[in-house]
């Protein structure tokens, strides 16, 4: 069955089961998902999830473009203050692999050099990154 997630947070993003999910709506296929992660997507209350429509189903199918660095920075300034203590280096960076698994995006986009402008931004901004004994 094909479902449409959409985030209904004030930023407009929210991360839950491995996955970047957006105002905009994203169509999904429900087997894309462990049970755990199913469940956990639809008791989500920064979700709402329903059965795609046709059309949607349609627009899904044209190949996605491949996000500018603007936009996987953008996507990690959404993800790492979401992070929790675990997913952080000894250093206060977000561990890479971490990392890559909360934001919808080709593994091979999310770079350390993206994340550490990512950070270096936060950082200005006031986020504290925690860090490790």
């Amino acid at each position: 069955m094909k479902l449409f997630i959409q985030a209904t947070t004030p930023s407009g993003t929210f991360f839950r089961a491995g996955r970047m999910w957006t105002k905009d709506g994203t169509v999904v296929d429900s087997d894309d998902f462990t049970d755990a992660h199913a469940k956990a997507i639809e008791n989500e209350p920064h979700l709402k999830v329903r059965a795609a429509t046709p059309a949607e189903i349609a627009a899904s199918d044209v190949p996605a473009t491949i996000p500018t660095e603007a936009e996987v920075i953008d996507a990690l300034l959404s993800a790492i203050p979401q992070m929790v203590d675990d997913d952080f280096t000894k250093g206060g960076l977000p561990d890479m692999g971490k990392l890559r698994a909360a934001v919808a995006i080709d593994d091979k986009l999310v770079t350390p050099e993206l994340r550490d402008a990512a950070m270096e931004q936060l950082l200005k901004g006031g986020f504290k990154a925690p860090l490790k004994a």
